[in-house]
């Protein structure tokens, strides 16, 4: 039985628990080692960056992202078991703006998701307990409950509102339109 096979990449002859199972060709005469294989998709993830392209499928990627709008929401889905699509139309419900402050969001910048009754105090990942909201918002709410928020930080979330109706709804929408790469 034969236990060894030399890898294309490097060209060394290795053991074969040093090959994955799928990391052949369909002949079967193209063999890459792990560590061949690791760079190759290091590469091509790299070039797909250059190029202005989603880090994981290769499409156009979010201005100011390393993935596109679709990775951006399974990247965020696949950690709180639903599914991309629910988390799209969420943040299309909130019509692009933090539930708490009316801020503009923008996808693979200033986009995240808060539970509204925190994980460490019983909350779920149920649709119903997500919010879209601004990462630096996120980021103060920590794991707070609402009344506890509102109360600790209701200057600033008033001055991000105030913040947030500055800037014409005409400006607003480019940048949307800009992120999700729509000019």
């Amino acid at each position: 039985m034969v236990t060894k096979k030399v890898c294309t990449g490097c060209k060394e002859e290795k053991d074969l628990t040093e090959f994955n199972k799928d990391s052949f060709s369909a002949d079967k005469r193209r063999w890459k080692c792990k560590l061949c294989e690791a760079e190759l998709i290091k590469k091509k993830r790299l070039k797909h960056i250059n190029n202005k392209q989603c880090k994981e499928c290769g499409k156009d990627r979010l201005c100011g992202s390393s993935v596109c709008i679709d990775c951006f929401f399974k990247q965020i889905a696949r950690n709180l078991k639903l599914s991309p699509q629910e988390l799209k139309n969420k943040l299309e419900e909130q019509n692009f703006r933090c539930f708490y402050t009316n801020t503009l969001l923008l996808p693979g910048i200033n986009a995240s998701l808060d539970h509204i009754i925190p994980k460490s105090k019983g909350g779920s990942n149920e649709l119903n307990n997500l919010v879209w909201v601004d990462f630096s918002v996120n980021r103060m709410k920590n794991n707070l409950d609402l009344e506890t928020f509102y109360s600790n930080y209701s200057s600033v979330l008033i001055e991000y509102k105030r913040l947030a109706s500055l800037e014409s709804s005409e400006v607003q929408q480019s940048k949307l339109n800009y992120v999700l790469g729509l000019n």
